[in-house]
């Protein structure tokens, strides 16, 4: 945890003097779009999740996303997620760190939010079989996978929400199914400082024993920046209780997020 917290701290340090003056209600509006998936801008999120207790991992994502128009009404946002994640297996006494599956999602969403409040995007999900763990390698690994996203988000003032769900059937590979539920409430404030809960509930059929379920609850803060030319970023950091979870999670009760994301707005249509 030190190193990651020496990082973000120095991070702060050296951004916070290259900060220029803003325009409050516009780091209002940025804040909401980094937290908004389908927002037209784009966007590298880097993310690290710490979970806390005996034997347990750490993963670090790579989030980028990338939008395009495909009318004047209708936009795609390309949504990856790559995982490099620590495992450790107890009976063994082993620990392995490498990368895990990698997740593709293309929604199709309005571009122009309706009654400039609410954003809807659907589009199709695939799971790639990525993972290159031996020691540490589970059963819902191993699968090639296609599926449905779905998002409905809605903005109002300072206030946000957004679901996100995306289910998941193998096509090659072991028989899963897995699921993801993600959703944000969040209140930005004029500073671009917000409050939010986003966490991601994890269901995959592939997990050891009766419990499937990953469910974390808690909270987080974020604050925007304006690094100049239309780049913007966030740095944020969160806790979260692991209210269900598999056996092999027993003992890892909490997880603890940082993130930082880097934004550049999309260009406007004339």
């Amino acid at each position: 945890m030190k190193p990651i917290l020496l990082f973000i701290t120095l991070l702060i340090l050296f951004i916070l003097p290259n900060v220029k003056a803003q325009n409050t209600t516009s780091m209002q509006e940025e804040s909401i779009k980094a937290l908004d998936p389908v927002a037209n801008i784009y966007k590298l999120m880097i993310q690290n999740n710490m979970n806390i207790g005996e034997n347990a991992g750490n993963t670090l994502w790579i989030n980028p996303a990338v939008p395009i128009d495909i009318s004047d009404d209708i936009k795609m946002i390309n949504r990856f997620t790559i995982p490099i994640s620590t495992r450790y297996n107890a009976k063994s006494n082993i620990s392995e760190t490498n990368i895990g599956n990698i997740n593709y999602q293309a929604f199709l969403t309005n571009s122009k939010p309706i009654g400039n409040s609410l954003v809807v995007g659907i589009g199709p999900s695939a799971n790639l079989y990525t993972s290159n763990f031996n020691e540490t390698a589970m059963h819902g690994d191993d699968f090639w996978g296609l599926g449905l996203a779905t998002a409905v988000a809605y903005k109002k003032k300072g206030f946000y929400a957004m679901l996100n769900y995306t289910h998941t059937w193998s096509v090659a590979g072991n028989d899963i199914q897995a699921s993801q539920l993600y959703y944000i409430l969040s209140y930005s404030f004029p500073s671009g400082f917000s409050i939010s809960s986003q966490p991601t509930i994890n269901y995959n059929s592939g997990i050891e024993g009766d419990t499937k379920w990953v469910v974390p609850v808690g909270l987080g803060v974020g604050q925007m920046f304006k690094l100049g030319n239309g780049r913007m970023m966030r740095l944020s950091t969160a806790g979260y209780y692991n209210a269900v979870r598999p056996e092999s999670m027993a003992k890892s009760e909490w997880m603890f997020q940082f993130n930082v994301m880097f934004m550049l707005n999309g260009k406007k249509k004339k």
